[in-house]
C-alpha cells in the first residue's frame, strides 16, 4: 500500500490499518500510528512521500505496551487543579514504581 492510498482511505472514511512500517529517509524503518495528522506531519518533515510503499502491521508495536512516562511531580501542579487529581497521580506513580521494580 502507498501513503496516498492511506490518505484516500482516511478521507473516504474507510477502514485503515492501525499501524504501518515505513522507510524514514534518514532513520530507516520506523513504525507509525495511522492517522491523517501523523501522515501529514511526516510529509511536511520530508520523512515520507505520497508514493512511498508502507508495510501494514497487524499487532500493536511492542514499544506501545511499555508503561508511559509520568509527568514529574514538579510540573504536575502546573497541569492540575485539585487534591483528588494529585492523589490519583501519586497512586499511579506508586503502581508504576512497583511494576518497574518487578521488571514489568
Amino acid at each position: 500500500m502507498r501513503i496516498i492510498e492511506l490518505l484516500n482511505k482516511i478521507a473516504n472514511g474507510e477502514e485503515v490499518p492501525k499501524y504501518i512500517n515505513y522507510i524514514h529517509r534518514a532513520l530507516g524503518k520506523d513504525t507509525m500510528f495511522v492517522c491523517s495528522e501523523n501522515i501529514i506531519n511526516k510529509l511536511d518533515q520530508g520523512a515520507i512521500e505520497l508514493n512511498d510503499e508502507v508495510e501494514i502491521i497487524e499487532d500493536t508495536p511492542k514499544e506501545e505496551k511499555k508503561i508511559p512516562k509520568i509527568i514529574p511531580e514538579a510540573l504536575f501542579e502546573e497541569y492540575t487543579n485539585g487534591a483528588q487529581v494529585y492523589q490519583l497521580y501519586k497512586t499511579v506513580r506508586e503502581i508504576t514504581d512497583y511494576l518497574k521494580s518487578k521488571g514489568e
